[in-house]
């Protein structure tokens, strides 16, 4: 029996490592750095910075629980869309482009 070659054991290594991994829809990059769903406030702030507008829009019922609900949103700079970020409990919840500016 003939052994595989090393290029093809280490190929196959790394397309089960790739598909092992979670696929993220909803992020985008900022800074050269990737937010996503699910990373903190503080987290996407760190990233991002400020946010050029802020709205606390206070507590939503969701799922049959009450969730603290924030938007931040991102313009980064002139022809690019808007990101706009929802929080549910200080968590990204959902992010959504916005129109061009």
């Amino acid at each position: 029996m003939k052994a595989f070659p090393k290029v093809v054991i280490i190929n196959i290594s790394i397309l089960i490592t790739l598909l092992s991994m979670p696929v993220y829809a909803e992020s985008f990059r900022c800074n050269s750095k990737v937010v996503m769903v699910g990373y903190s406030s503080f987290e996407v702030k760190d990233k991002c910075g400020q946010p050029q507008d802020e709205e606390d829009i206070g507590y939503v019922m969701f799922d049959g629980e009450y969730a603290s609900v924030k938007r931040f949103v991102y313009d980064f700079s002139h022809g690019k869309l808007l990101k706009t970020l929802e929080f549910h409990n200080g968590k990204p919840f959902k992010i959504s482009d916005g129109s061009r500016r």
